[in-house]
């Protein structure tokens, strides 16, 4: 601040709030398409952890979002620190009365999608 005022560091054409998968990725997107972007996280960068630690919370990636990050040049990079194939998945509701379930059987892809830690 400045005699009360907020002093403006930097300006951005887009600023996007929330670090996780779908917030890093937009704004990898459009830094990508030259457009200036700050990225908001509340919390610290993730750790690199060592292979022998796994972070328990994970996300499923469709082919979609394989091909925004190979789009992005990030898959690469997804793959070296690990990734799972699904071929097949079952989501259940909270009260176990219904059930979805998704496979690979009518697509062209020989995975559905695949697991990736946090």
């Amino acid at each position: 601040m400045v005699n009360g005022d907020i002093e403006v560091v930097d300006q951005y054409e887009v600023i996007v709030v929330g670090g996780g998968v779908v917030g890093a990725t937009v704004a990898c997107g459009l830094a990508n398409k030259g457009i200036s972007v700050a990225l908001l996280n509340k919390e610290n960068p993730p750790r690199i952890l060592p292979q022998s630690d796994y972070d328990l919370r994970v996300s499923a990636l469709t082919q979609g979002s394989v091909n925004i990050m190979k789009g992005l040049g990030a898959w690469s990079e997804i793959v070296r620190r690990g990734v799972s194939p699904y071929r097949d998945m079952r989501v259940y509701d909270g009260a176990g009365n219904g059930c979805l379930h998704f496979d690979n059987t009518e697509t062209h892809f020989q995975e559905l999608g695949f697991i990736v830690e946090n």
